[in-house]
């Protein structure tokens, strides 16, 4: 605990960011199944003590989810789903395959974007993962679900806030 009257300032400049989440794997080898949900993108700000928040300027981005694995059909390959954009940016995911007939892993997120998913066939790509706070792609011909974006902050009901900067994501509790 902080001591009576202490007021927590924080003054962003630059850029507070969540991971980004992983692409889903594409579908399992046996066809007719769904590849894989991606994961959900992490929180850029969790509080849990009254602060002030000043980001003029600055940026509070939640990690974007990463994108759902495809389909995996007979004679077709099963893409994986792109991983989310973050600070530490999601893994695209494994491509599920059959050995003759293969998928294309999902390419990995960067700070500012989602990866690709992967290519798999006519209904076998995977889904694109999310940029900065916005969720991932869902896939296939038996949708798997992207996952969902991370939050730009959690705790907004313990902040006074004098200006949100470039929030992207919910804000939360």
């Amino acid at each position: 605990d902080w001591p009576d009257g202490v007021t927590i300032e924080l003054v962003v400049l630059g850029r507070i960011q969540g991971a980004g989440g992983k692409g889903g794997q594409g579908g399992p080898v046996g066809g007719g199944d769904s590849g894989e949900n991606g994961g959900n993108g992490g929180t850029a700000l969790y509080a849990r003590y009254p602060f002030e928040l000043d980001a003029t300027g600055g940026a509070i981005w939640g990690g974007g989810g990463g994108g759902a694995g495809g389909t995996r059909l007979p004679d077709s390959g099963a893409g994986g789903g792109g991983g989310g954009a973050g600070t530490v940016p999601g893994n695209g995911g494994l491509a599920g395959a059959d050995g003759e007939n293969g998928g294309v892993n999902g390419s990995p997120g960067t700070p500012t974007a989602g990866g690709t998913g992967g290519s798999g066939g006519p209904y076998g790509n995977g889904g694109a993962g999310g940029g900065p706070g916005l969720a991932g792609a869902d896939a296939g011909f038996i949708p798997g679900s992207g996952g969902d974006a991370g939050n730009a902050i959690d705790g907004i009901s313990y902040a006074t806030v004098v200006d949100d900067g470039d929030a992207r994501g919910p804000q939360v509790n």
